[in-house]
This record gives structure tokens, sequence and C-alpha cells, in this order.
């Protein structure tokens, strides 16, 4: 018999490979199992669809959220695919796009129309403005009540129509939901009322393809297409366009606000008695053909005052014509100033030609004509004029510049005058005796002033004597070369009045001289 020896440890305790395993398990299990437990319950969120549907579904709107804030990445990557939807959408299902969208786009694109039309009806309320008809001043009582346009209700009163019944038809069906009539009787008529709702039924096909309009005897029905109704006007008379406008915005509020009823009507119309006043509101123009046309008083009165408008234009076109020829012969009369062409551009008057600067102003002989100065356009090049008085007074200017040009100097300290200076003086003397020839010729009167002056270096008394004393002796010479004492006139500035204002020796050297200046007038 074999026998088996078995460990022990020093306790007792047995030690052999089995009870060693199992004592490991309950060690793993005490030390980790809580955490294996969360691992089996990832597991199970991670492999179970629909625990991670909704995992995600409680951060997609965060997620989107914050993906959109930080870069388009996101918008470039749906756009694509919400297109290829909403494409697929309107292709499977055309009819229910058009009437999910209809309420919308409809009032859109009217609101479009009215703006492009706004432009025109300011203009159509200008022109008629002025008109004092009896009609005219209930028809601004009514766009003041209604807060429209004066000339919307003008064209809705005046033209000579009536829309006598409007009819709202099921389009699925084909039938009557509510009429509104003009007149009662028309409505008490059921024969006339079956025979045009059987002609709208017929024309409803063609209507859907683009037409809006049919001819029954003497009435014009007019058809407004909506998703699931259609309205249908019976006008006598020719309406006018902006017609269209008010049946289009009917319709929209009819879909609008009872697009319930018409999705699930079967055979009661009790409740569409709740659209008549809206059917109501399209009954327009009943006063334009009631008795005997009117005569309008516009067309008269715009007239004469079309005529009185164009008698005023002429009026002033013959005055502007008459001032205009008048302010010509003023200027070919002008010595110095030369016409060449004229023309009136634009209520302008343009004139071209040439000019001596020594002519007078051509703006100041507008005002001789009552020709206004700020409608004139002067192109005049400038000339010198052949004029015997321009000519003079060139001369005369000349000889004054020669005059003035000339400065006499004298020694530091000195009033006597040297040989260069005399000689000076003489060529001057020369032509101020010619400036005064010229002066006598064109009736100018002059007189020359003889000044003398100092540098700034000695003191203001011995510079005041210095001065009057160059100007004596230049005074003195000027006597003596025949110019006489009523033609000039002596005058010692001293340093006062230097005439060059630099510090260098020749700036000084020219102070200590005598200059000459020309009065006019005196």
């Amino acid at each position: 018999m074999t026998s088996t020896k078995r460990a022990l440890d020093n306790n007792g305790s047995d030690l052999t490979p089995a009870a060693t395993g199992q004592d490991f398990a309950e060690m793993q299990t005490m030390i980790v199992g809580q955490e294996r437990r969360r691992v089996d319950e990832l597991e199970g969120h991670i492999y179970d669809p629909e625990q991670r549907a909704q995992d995600v579904g409680e951060v997609l709107a965060e997620a989107i959220q914050l993906r959109a804030a930080r870069d388009s990445k996101l918008r470039r990557t749906l756009d694509p695919i919400f297109e290829q939807s909403f494409r697929a959408s309107a292709r499977r299902d055309p009819e229910g796009l058009s009437e999910t969208l209809y309420p919308v786009i409809g009032p859109s694109i009217r609101r479009a129309v009215n703006a492009a039309m706004a432009g025109m009806e300011e203009k159509l309320n200008q022109s008629l403005e002025k008109s004092f008809t009896l009609d005219s001043l209930k028809w601004r009582m009514e766009a003041s009540r209604t807060g429209k346009p004066y000339s919307q209700i003008m064209l809705l009163r005046s033209s000579r129509y009536c829309v006598e019944q409007v009819f709202l038809i099921h389009r699925a069906t084909g039938s009557l939901l509510a009429l509104a009539a003009s007149d009662e009787s028309l409505i008490r008529d059921s024969d006339h009322i079956s025979k045009l709702v059987h002609s709208i039924q017929e024309f409803a096909s063609d209507a859907a393809d683009g037409l809006e309009k049919i001819q029954v005897n003497d009435y014009t029905v007019w058809v407004q297409q909506g998703p699931l109704a259609m309205l249908a006007a019976v006008i006598r008379g020719v309406p006018p366009p902006e017609l269209g406008g008010v049946f289009e915005k009917a319709s929209e509020s009819i879909h609008q606000e009872h697009s319930g009823l018409l999705q699930n009507f079967h055979s009661d119309t009790a409740p569409f008695a709740a659209v008549l006043p809206k059917l109501s509101s399209c009954l327009l123009g009943q006063s334009a053909v009631n008795g005997p046309p009117k005569r309008s008083r516009i067309l008269p009165i715009a007239i004469t005052l079309l005529c009185l408008a164009a008698a005023v234009w002429g009026f002033f076109a013959l005055l502007d014509r008459y001032r205009s020829n008048q302010y010509l012969e003023v200027l070919k009369k002008e010595p110095g100033i030369s016409v060449a062409n004229s023309e009136w551009h634009a209520g302008r008057f343009t004139i071209y030609g040439m000019r001596d600067p020594m002519s007078r102003d051509p703006l100041s002989l507008a005002n001789q004509t009552g020709l206004e100065p700020s409608r004139l356009d002067l192109h005049l090049s400038p000339y010198q004029s052949l004029d015997p008085a321009f000519t003079a007074r060139r001369k005369l200017e000349a000889e004054q510049e020669n005059v003035e040009n000339t400065v006499l100097r004298f020694d530091m300290g000195s009033t006597v005058l040297q040989a260069p200076a005399i000689d000076r003086l003489e060529e001057m003397v020369g032509h101020l005796k010619t400036l005064f020839s010229i002066a006598s010729a064109v009736g100018t009167p002059l007189r020359v002033e003889v000044i003398g002056h100092t540098d700034s270096m000695g003191s203001g008394e011995i510079n005041a004597v210095l001065a009057e004393g160059r100007a004596a002796a230049v005074v003195s010479e000027m006597r003596a070369l025949g110019v006489k004492d009523s033609q000039f006139q002596q005058k010692a500035v001293g340093d006062q009045q230097p005439v060059r204002t630099g510090t260098s020796e020749r700036d000084h050297s020219f102070n200590r001289s005598v200059s000459f200046r020309v009065i006019k007038g005196e």
C-alpha cells in the first residue's frame, strides 16, 4: 500500500498545489473583483448596439454644437447629404413640397412684385395729386381709411368692371365650397351658378398649366390656383391687372387659416362659411360700371396744365434768348473782348472767344442785360488787344515799372550824388517824362514820390538828416533836368522802410539810396 506524503507548514496547514490555487483565486477575487465587474459592464455598453445608440444620443446635440463652433468642416460634410435628401424628396412628392412652400413663398413673391410696382404707383400718385373731382375725394378718404395707396384705390374704382361672384372650389373633388356675390339674386339663381361652376371645372386643367382667365359669354372668369382649392372670380367688364394681387392674397390667406378644413373635406360645406369675408373682400369695382360713364375731368385739366406749362416755358426760353443776344452785342462792342462762337446747352449759355486781361470783367457786363452770371460758361483765351487805349495802358505800366525799379545809391554818410547815380537819374527822368506824357493822353493823373533811405547802422537822428538830404539832392537834380515841382513830392523814411531787408554790405549799400514810387489819381 502506497502512502502519500503531504506538505505541512509550521502551523500544520496544508500546502498542496490544490490548496494553493484555491487560495489564490479567493485572493484575486478580493483584490480585482470589483474592477472586473466594471470591465464586464463596459464591454456590455460597447458591444450592445441599443445601449451604444442611447449613449451617443445623450451627447450628440452637444457634440454637433461644439464641432460647428470650432470650424465649418461639419457643415461641409452634411450639406451634400441634406441637398441630396431634399432633391430626392422633391422628386418623390413634388405636390406635397409645393403645398408646404405655397403659404411661405406666395407672400414673398407678392411682396417683391409690390416693391417693384411701388415706384410706378408713386409717380402715378404725383400726377394725380392735383385732380379734385368728387370721386377723387371719395377715393382719397378710402385710401386714408384703409391704408392703401391712393393710386391703387383709383385704379380699382375707376376701371369699368365689376367682380360679381367669387367661388371657392375644392381641387380634388371639384365641389363648390363657398360663394360670395355682389347681388343676392345671383346666389339664388341655381341654374346660373351650376353653369358657371361647370365652366370653371372644365377650365381648371388649363388653368393649372398656366392660364388664369377665360371668357364665358360677356364675363371674364379669373382663376387663382392654390394647392388645395382654387378661387374663381366672375367679372363683368374689363378687369385691371391689379385684381390678380387681390385674388392671390385672398387665396393665400384661406390656405393658411383653413388648410385643415381643405385637407379633410368630404362633403360638408357648412364649415366653409368662415371664408365668406375673404371672398367678399374680392367683390370690387361695382361703382365703376353701374350707370352711364362719367366724363373725366382729369384729361382736360391735364391738357390745360400742360399748355400752361408749355407757355411759361416758352416765355422764359424766349426771354433767355433775348437776353443772351443782348449780352453778345454788349461783349462784341466791349474793347479787348472778341467772341468767336456761342451756344445754349442744358440751360447754360456758353461763349467761346478771346479776352485782353486789361478789359472789363465779362461777368460784370451780364448784369446790364439781366442775364444771370451763374448761367454763363465763358471760355475766353487771353490775348493782347491792339486797341489804342490798351496799348497806351501797357506802355504806361512799362514806364512806371522802369521808374520804380530805379534806385540811386549814395556813399556812407554822404548826400552827394556820384557820377553813376547821376547817369541813372538822367535815364530815369527820360522814362518819367514819357510816363507823364502817356498819363496825360489817357487822362490818368499821377505824381512821383522821391523817397530818401539810409542803412540801419547810424542813429535815428543822423539817419533822418541823411535821408532828407539825399531826397533833396535828387529833387534838385530833377528840377535841373526839367521835371516840374507839381509832378513830384519829396519824402524821407530813414531806415524805417529799407529797400532791402538783408544784413550784407550790398544790402546796406542799396539802403543808402533814393527810390521812386508812382502815385496815380492825385
